[in-house]
């Protein structure tokens, strides 16, 4: 097949080039299509755009356009390496040795009539400066491939290599014309922006610095602009509907207040009121509730509960897994029950009898406030007056989940909803992200909450793990250790929680004080046999996987050590961290890394500090979004170029968000599928 008839779908296979091998090389990495190829973006550019004489070169990428003479290979004296040695001569007739480690090939590969570019690191070598393995390609009229231009680096996957994708992707010129334009003319020409063709030519095989930027912002402006589309129909979508006004009642919100033992925080005062005020509307609450680690967010939840209770209101709490369910079921039935609210719950492991009776309760409306993970929602629960959910540790609601919700509730009408995160996230990433949703934030923690010494432990200080442990034990506190596997394997060197147990289990103090055992592979029964022996002190060391992220909370644990430390995110040890602390006891997270090769600078920042928004926007500057929040059980966030620190391109596409919307602007179908699709994504964990 000829370049000419190619088209998006074209297998890869009709590329020069492509035999059966490469072919199944490139299925292996995902690349099937030119539409695939197309879309598999470069990781980052080498620019060896620039060409230099001879005599003006100093240290560092450099490109030549040279004629290569005087080729010898030999063995190193002493090693196991080959060297291919020559001189590149350029037209002043200025000359500089070459050299090649492991490339017998090129010995006869070059041409005595022939210019070559030759790109790459002129540096010292064995006391000597010379062009260290660089990259050779034959003068040619069109485009160069791996020389004298800004070169782009793919991800190598499935040993995949750059040299092949950059040779195939330069067939693709004569396709570019079949790349629909996924933008109103109007947003381009208002916000200068290339069209959608051009930017992913210049992405993959870009002219200059400045064209590639062009590219780059074209491509980023799109993926924000479909977040905040998806955004503002969602907020369209809310504001449609209806739900039951709920009145402030002072007496039961003051008998709670009085019944903790101590004073809200001015925090959680504020908060409280703007969640109270959304209460009182006919409009449905859309409110995300962010709060540090132990910073108070379930008395908040509680205090909106019991608003909807004596409105003769259902609420519904949903947790993402049943260790965290049954905490909640603990916390708000040790808040609500005073004050007669009858309180259930409703998870997978309760037996079939008595889920029958919970779900008579519920029906009748007898079960006041209910407890559960998303089983909740099932067909077969049936509510007879749901008004208030709250939702933990679920970044989104998607517009599905919100239609499946209206059913439970009644045609026209929809209940409130409030979202909890212990994840903070940075302010410029949620209003991007989570626009649909107003925001409340709790920073300050509750009074008698002390800060929890951290430190870095390396592996050769490991005795003082123990020493710790032993003292906290005798003091009659409780100690938790996280590993980042369950079981040892040959292909992991992760510290895994078995092989830690079975550690834990050799010292007397395992038989003095008891160990458990706890990850996600047990059975629920099991779980919760391992939780209840902790929080009783049946046994007072816990060792887990990450399955304790959230959910537990124990005061009498005053000492978590984290194991294999550099194997989890900020994010993840900041919650884990967040299970000891909880009280008035002095706390410690100790960190110990499995390697010590040399200790990340991330938990160097961990170790110093406490505030988890610092932490976020840390996270952020250093991976970008699209690591940190990619990872979704639904749907997909696709951030490959938007960069979280260009306020300028957010304000941008934010407005012609707007604008769109406002102007009812006909938008293509890829557009309308893309935002249709961050619309129903459900969680960003």
């Amino acid at each position: 097949m000829s370049e000419s008839v190619l088209n998006l779908n074209s297998s890869l296979e009709s590329l020069k080039g492509v035999g059966p091998n490469k072919y199944k090389l490139l299925q292996e990495a995902g690349l099937s299509t030119v539409a695939d190829l197309l879309d598999n973006w470069p990781r980052k550019y080498v620019d060896y755009s620039k060409l230099s004489l001879i005599k003006d070169i100093s240290p560092g990428l450099v490109t030549l356009k040279v004629r290569i003479t005087n080729i010898k290979a030999r063995w190193a004296k002493g090693r196991a390496i080959h060297l291919t040695e020559a001189i590149a001569e350029d037209e002043k007739g200025d000359r500089i040795p070459v050299i090649w480690f492991n490339q017998p090939y090129r010995m006869n590969s070059f041409k005595s009539d022939c210019l070559y570019y030759i790109s790459g690191e002129f540096k010292a070598n064995s006391g000597k400066l010379n062009l260290t393995n660089p990259t050779v390609e034959e003068v040619k009229e069109l485009d160069q491939i791996n020389t004298a231009r800004i070169v782009p680096i793919y991800s190598e996957k499935k040993n995949l290599n750059s040299r092949l994708v950059r040779s195939l992707v330069l067939q693709l010129r004569d396709v570019l014309t079949q790349i629909a334009e996924t933008l109103p003319l109007e947003v381009l020409e208002k916000y200068k922006l290339i069209s959608r063709k051009d930017a992913i030519w210049q992405l993959h095989v870009p002219e200059s610095n400045v064209s590639l930027e062009m590219a780059k912002k074209r491509l980023a402006f799109e993926e924000i602009l479909t977040l905040q589309l998806a955004v503002q129909k969602n907020r369209q979508f809310i504001q449609k509907l209806s739900a039951p006004k709920i009145q402030f009642d002072l007496n039961k919100t003051q008998e709670l207040i009085k019944s903790l033992g101590y004073k809200l925080t001015d925090d959680q005062r504020r908060v409280s009121w703007q969640i109270l005020q959304d209460l009182e509307k006919s409009e449905p609450m859309n409110r995300m509730l962010m709060g540090d680690v132990g910073s108070g967010k379930t008395v908040v939840a509680a205090i909106a509960a019991i608003q909807a209770i004596r409105s003769a209101k259902q609420v519904v709490v949903l947790a993402p897994t049943e260790v965290l369910a049954r905490q909640h079921y603990i916390s708000f039935k040790t808040l609500l029950e005073p004050l007669s609210a009858k309180v259930e719950l409703l998870v997978g492991s309760i037996k079939s009898q008595d889920k029958k009776s919970i779900l008579e309760n519920i029906e009748k409306g007898q079960a006041e406030l209910i407890v559960g993970t998303h089983a909740v929602l099932q067909e077969k629960v049936r509510f007879k007056n749901l008004a208030l959910v709250i939702v933990d540790e679920q970044h989104r609601f998607g517009v599905n989940q919100r239609k499946e919700l209206q059913k439970r509730v009644g045609e026209g009408q929809f209940p409130h909803l409030l979202t909890m995160t212990a994840t903070p996230i940075p302010r410029s990433l949620a209003l991007i992200l989570y626009g649909e949703l107003d925001q409340s934030i709790i920073k300050s923690k509750p009074p008698g909450r002390i800060k929890i010494v951290s430190e870095l432990i390396p592996g050769a200080s490991r005795q003082r793990v123990w020493n710790k442990m032993g003292e906290e034990l005798k003091a009659g506190h409780a100690v938790i250790i996280v590993c980042p596997a369950i079981t040892d394997t040959d292909a992991s060197s992760r510290v895994s929680a078995e092989k830690i147990f079975e550690e834990v289990s050799r010292k007397a103090i395992s038989k003095q004080y008891g160990a458990g055992l706890l990850h996600g592979k047990l059975k629920p029964i099991e779980k919760e046999q391992i939780m209840t022996d902790f929080a009783n002190g049946r046994t007072n060391i816990l060792v887990s996987t990450t399955v304790i992220e959230v959910g537990i909370d124990i005061p009498r644990a005053t000492l978590i050590v984290i194991e294999g430390a550099e194997y989890f995110g900020l994010a993840q040890l900041h919650q884990l961290r967040g299970r000891v602390g909880r009280s008035s006891l002095p706390s410690y997270c100790y960190l110990v890394p499995a390697n010590n090769d040399g200790i990340p600078a991330r938990l160097r920042y961990f170790a110093d500090n406490s505030d988890g928004f610092k932490l976020a926007q840390y996270d952020l500057d250093m991976r970008g979004p699209g690591q940190i929040y990619g990872k979704l059980q639904s749907g997909a966030l696709d951030l490959r170029l938007f960069d979280i620190n260009d306020p300028e391109l957010i304000k941008q596409a934010r407005q012609a968000a707007k604008d769109i919307i406002n102007s009812n602007l006909k938008l293509t179908k890829e557009l309308k599928s893309n935002i249709k699709k961050h619309q129903d994504l459900e969680y960003l964990n």
